[in-house]
């Protein structure tokens, strides 16, 4: 069939893949070659080089595990120098390699199916999902043969297919979307028959995949109850093992959906490091996984709370929870859902294939691209424009059309739904336009078929002759996940991030921002003349990509200061587009910032950030010690993490970078929580301090001084003013050190002490002459002096000499 719009959806999973299609009317599951509505999102390459996806591939992986078959790479996608090894095959793929492999085998069997060709389909992808994670998503499509992939965010496609096939009246509900890999929870608002994001919360690494992970740990534990062995956690020679380990957790976590208590049986397939085969039965209960699980299900839930709270919705105004996602059929899960945020789950849409269903109805508004030199191309046909909403929940719609070139008198044209339910009659084209109403058949993809004549009946070729309306929701700009920003540097290079586009900006987007050059651009120069640095977020790391300028490029020398215009623009896909301008060398920079890869996570640097954050977090412990339980079993996730990277998890370097940012924000809230009481210890520490200084050696006006400052402390203590106590700690510590450095015994004692330290190392004349000026003026107690010779002796400190010395660095003392 001839086709004017994408019209096919594709839900591209972690753990399972699924494509739908708007056909005749209808959106429809299109079904794989083993009558399944999903597909396992496994990929295998064997010996000979054939490539097997889906059910087979994963069984397969039941019994060899990895090397053979891979599982759940889309965490993976974004990673420059990811590769998965085959073994038998002897060749390494990248992830969008893999994702390529299970999108053509989705599209192969589909049209199989439909008996006609797939060029174009509506790729969805987790809200969350960064702008590496995207582009890398196009381009699996492009090597998939999918030469037309638009993007849409998994909550959106829900909420699409959630108000396709239920007839939604204004109000809100919440996308719960876990999956295999990520969670996403968004609230979304339908009014008028707009629907659109409210706001959106969610983790790019939870879910059920580490279910497995867990639910294997605690069965191997089990089997080392017994007797069995089996190698550390960041020992690699274990990986094949806990990998087998994980499959067989995967099913019997399935069917703990369904049963209280599973009957674990090992037949001797999986060998322990001893090489001992494994031949018991182990009993798991339903309320063991449970535990294992409770801590995510929290958090997920403790996400969706913290995005209600922000909208200052009540609960009440919220219709429905739409589950999407396996793991959402868990009971606990859906019992904690129930009891902690008392909205109802919606339940009558299957949470496995909405989100490809919601694509397809997404995608029978999107256009078709024009294939220009088309063999099939009618080279005498017509051309038309035509103008009509793509959605709409009204049931008559407007259409206008205009044709190219000259059209006799008497032209008239016809429009009939494809369902042969309704037809316009013949309508009178004038002046090359024509105008009128169609009807629209309710909950449906409406495809319409236009048809020229001319004056005497005959048919006049054009060249579009069909258009789709699909009755429903129609999806508000998505938002743009993260900030994009810039990495400026200043005439010191000191690297400052300025955010150009804001997290939740509608897309398409554009924006323009003035920077100015730090040092002057020479032409002829070799190598760039200017680089501007784009991040997603406010973490250098997370780099997008870079527009250069070569000094070869620049015309004329520009001095500092120099204005650059920097300008981008983000697509509802996140694809982006930088340009910048130099009005003073009227020079223009443009591309597409393509090849944005997720930086490589450094596990030593991990280890020692988590290492430096726990000492930190038990410095402030204190009168916090549940805050630092948590804290510590926190950073043992992070540690557990990075063990499991060395032993081989390529998933486990970022659950551990990930869990590292929480971390290291849960000790940022709790400095922020216990600041106000250091502040206090701190502020009568110096209080104590000055008082027991000024009372024994201060004069008259210190300890008018002291007294006033007391005052104050009292003050800021009652009134737990952070500010204040800042200020007046400070002021105490400078009377303290303005009555100290009075004395002429405290510079004795300095003078004395870095002369010995200037002796050790330093056997310059200056340095010696200095030395009998400072001995001379200690003997005829000019202090004065010998205030001058111990600043003048700074120069002469060796760098490897320790030196002790009580002059505050903080404090101008040469006053």
């Amino acid at each position: 069939m001839t086709r004017a719009t994408v019209d096919f959806g594709i839900d591209l999973g972690t753990t399972n893949s699924a494509i739908a299609a708007a056909n005749a009317g209808r959106i429809e599951i299109l079904k794989n070659n083993d009558n399944q509505d999903i597909t396992p999102s496994a990929v295998q390459i064997t010996s000979t080089g054939a490539i097997i996806v889906g059910r087979k591939a994963y069984e397969h992986h039941r019994s060899h595990s990895e090397g053979d078959v891979y599982l759940g790479v889309k965490r993976q996608l974004g990673k420059e120098h990811q590769r998965f090894p085959f073994a038998a095959a002897g060749v390494e793929k990248s992830p969008e390699e893999l994702s390529s492999e299970i999108l053509k085998s989705l599209k192969s069997d589909a049209e199989s199916w439909i008996g006609e060709s797939i060029d174009a389909a509506v790729i969805t992808v987790p809200a969350a999902f960064e702008l590496a994670q995207c582009e890398a998503t196009q381009r699996a499509a492009k090597l998939a043969g999918i030469t037309q992939a638009p993007l849409l965010q998994e909550p959106i496609a829900a909420g699409l297919a959630y108000g396709y096939e239920q007839e939604l009246e204004t109000g809100y509900f919440i996308v719960y979307d876990l999956g295999g890999g990520t969670f996403d929870a968004t609230l979304l608002q339908v009014r008028d028959g707009h629907l659109a994001i409210v706001d959106h919360d969610g983790h790019n690494f939870l879910g059920s995949r580490d279910w497995d992970r867990r639910l294997a740990g605690l069965i191997s534990s089990r089997l080392e109850a017994l007797g069995y062995e089996f190698e550390q956690l960041n020992d690699p020679k274990g990986s094949h093992t806990r990998r087998r380990l994980e499959a067989l957790a995967e099913e019997e976590k399935i069917r703990l959906s369904r049963v209280d208590q599973v009957d674990v049986l090992f037949d001797g397939s999986i060998k322990d490091a001893t090489g001992r085969q494994i031949e018991e039965s182990i009993s798991i209960t339903r309320a063991e996984y449970e535990q294992l699980i409770a801590d995510d299900i929290e958090r997920t839930i403790a996400l969706t709370e913290k995005m209600i709270q922000r909208t200052g919705l009540e609960v009440a105004n919220i219709a429905t929870i739409i589950p999407v996602g396996g793991p959402t059929l868990t009971p606990l899960l859906r019992e904690s859902i129930a009891k902690r945020i008392a909205i109802p789950m919606e339940t009558r849409i299957d949470p496995m294939t909405v989100v490809a269903r919601g694509a397809a109805q997404f995608a029978a508004g999107v256009p078709l691209e024009d294939s220009s030199g088309s063999a099939a191309a009618d080279i005498d046909a017509i051309g038309i424009n035509l103008s009509y909403p793509r959605v709409t929940d009204d049931e008559e719609a407007t259409i206008g059309g205009r044709f190219e070139g000259e059209l006799d008198s008497g032209t008239v044209v016809e429009i009939r739904r494809a369902d042969g339910a309704w037809a316009s009659g013949r309508i009178p084209v004038e002046d090359g336009t024509f105008i009128f109403t169609v009807a629209i058949a309710p909950g449906q993809v409406n495809t319409f078929e236009l048809s020229l004549y001319g004056a005497s009946g005959s048919r006049i070729s054009i060249s579009t002759d069909r258009f789709a309306i699909t009755h429903g929701l129609t999806a508000a700009d998505p938002p743009l996940s993260r900030p994009i920003s810039v990495l400026a540097l200043d005439a010191s290079d000191s690297e400052s991030i300025i955010t150009m586009l804001d997290k939740g900006t509608a897309l398409p987007a554009v924006k323009e921002y003035t920077f100015k050059t730090v040092r002057e651009l020479l032409p002829g120069a070799a190598g760039e003349a200017l680089r501007i640095e784009f991040l997603e977020g406010t973490d250098k790391r997370a780099h997008v990509g870079t527009l250069t300028i070569d000094s070869d490029q620049v015309g004329r020398s520009l001095p500092v200061d120099t204005p650059v215009d920097v300008k981008i623009s983000v697509d509802k896909s996140r694809t982006i587009v930088a340009s910048a301008y130099i009005p003073l060398a009227d020079l223009t920079i443009e591309d597409v910032l393509q090849k944005k890869y997720r930086p490589e996570i450094d596990l030593e640097t991990v280890s020692a950030d988590l290492e430096q954050g726990l000492d930190r977090a038990r410095e402030l412990a204190e009168g916090h010690e549940s805050d630092l339980a948590q804290l510590e079993k926190d950073a043992s996730e992070v540690e557990q993490n990075v063990q499991a990277a060395l032993g081989g998890d390529r998933d486990a370097a970022d659950r551990a970078d990930s869990a590292l940012a929480e971390f290291a924000a849960s000790v940022k809230r709790l400095e922020a929580e216990t600041e106000g009481s250091r502040l206090a210890e701190h502020l009568k520490s110096e209080r104590d301090a000055a008082r027991e200084v000024v009372q024994d050696v201060g004069d008259v006006d210190s300890k008018v001084k002291l007294a006033e400052l007391e005052s104050e402390t009292d003050r800021a203590l009652t009134s737990g003013d952070i500010q204040r106590m800042k200020v007046v700690a400070t002021e105490l510590d400078e009377l303290y050190w303005d009555v100290v450095m009075a004395q002429p015994s405290f510079w004795v004692d300095e003078f004395i002490q870095r002369a010995e330290a200037v002796q050790s190392g330093s056997k310059s004349a200056a340095a010696s002459s200095l030395l009998q000026l400072g001995r001379q003026a200690l003997d005829q107690g000019d202090i004065g002096t010998l205030k001058r010779v111990y600043f003048d002796l700074e120069a002469f400190v060796d760098d490897g000499v320790t030196e002790s010395t009580n002059v505050p660095k903080h404090i101008d003392i040469r006053r």
